[in-house]
């Protein structure tokens, strides 16, 4: 059902999935997946919680892969990792982008998940330490600025926003993660 959704988004986008629409397509009877999803929310965050357990799979095996790393290199394998996701998974992405199409609160796994990355990217800055104007606007804040940044990015690459700003789609991704480790580099300064 969950994969069926991801093609259905695909498609036609987000928007216009349906629990009777991915039935269909399953070739079950309408009823059947409301044995399993109360309602087209429950069945999207289901989409939702997919799309994040992949996503901490990335962030998993870019972190193992960089775990003798400095921790500022190891803020920035996270930065590339969510954007590098947010490129290769765009509909998982945009779903749980969709606040109005999820239900964050009745998701024990996507609270995890979210308070897991919030907490993993705190403590990576924490260590990695902040220059001296990074450090007066305080870790809290950081994090939040690095958060806006990589989904705004991801956003724009997903949208294809970048075109606009004289990037082409070959140079998009190398672009996008060059804007990230030059903002980086300023939190050290």
């Amino acid at each position: 059902m969950v994969e069926t959704c991801v093609e259905l988004a695909e498609e036609d986008g987000a928007e216009s999935v349906s629990v009777r629409k991915a039935a269909r397509r399953l070739g079950v009877s309408s009823g059947a997946p409301f044995r399993h999803f109360a309602n087209r929310t429950a069945l999207m965050t289901a989409v939702a919680e997919e799309g994040m357990r992949r996503f901490m799979l990335e962030i998993e095996g870019g972190l193992n892969r960089a775990s003798k790393a400095s921790a500022r290199e190891r803020v920035r394998v996270l930065g590339h990792a969510y954007i590098l996701w947010a490129l290769r998974n765009p509909t998982h992405f945009k779903i749980l982008s969709a606040r109005d199409i999820i239900d964050i609160p009745a998701s024990t796994a996507l609270r995890r998940d979210i308070r897991a990355v919030r907490d993993l990217t705190l403590r990576l800055f924490k260590e990695a330490g902040l220059g001296a104007a990074a450090a007066r606007a305080g870790y809290a804040k950081v994090e939040l600025m690095a958060r806006a940044l990589v989904y705004g990015l991801s956003r724009m690459n997903v949208d294809r926003h970048l075109p606009q700003w004289d990037v082409a789609d070959a140079d998009a991704e190398k672009v996008t993660l060059q804007v990230l480790d030059a903002f980086l580099d300023m939190l050290w300064q």
